[in-house]
């Protein structure tokens, strides 16, 4: 078996990539990615703060799908809810689990400019976040 788990975003050679998990699986390649565009950040505009420019979404699994039906492949599609957001956390925690998504790195500058954000949008003003339920992943 061979699993990707929200790698397919960032990845330029999408045919590639499925050409060497097909060769290294015996019977089954599972690739796990969100609905729609991947990895969006929750508020556009903190993004768009934190780097100067509009975001520009990549590839979710729809596309995925698309690409995978254009080379002929049989695919078994099972949607999943997220496990994150949705209750209140820590600060801390809220920032540690968003800077990938909003390519930030820690002890940085922006690192801080992403916790005051987080704060402003989704702060509850007693030391915690509550951040909003992300869209649905699925698994191919």
């Amino acid at each position: 078996m061979a699993l990707s788990v929200h790698v397919v975003y960032f990845t330029r050679e999408i045919g590639a990539f499925i050409d060497a998990m097909e060769a290294t699986a015996r019977r089954l390649c599972v690739i796990v990615a969100v609905r729609h565009r991947g990895q969006t950040p929750l508020d556009l505009g903190l993004w768009e703060t934190l780097h100067g420019e509009p975001h520009a979404s990549g590839p979710g699994v729809y596309d995925l799908l698309s690409i995978l039906a254009a080379r002929g492949r049989q695919v078994e599609v099972r949607h999943v809810d997220s496990p994150v957001g949705g209750g209140p956390q820590p600060v801390d925690d809220v920032v540690a689990s968003e800077r990938s998504r909003y390519l930030v790195a820690g002890g940085s500058p922006g690192e801080q400019l992403l916790r005051d954000g987080l704060v402003e949008r989704f702060g509850r003003g007693d030391g915690l976040i509550e951040l909003p339920r992300r869209e649905r992943i699925a698994t191919v």
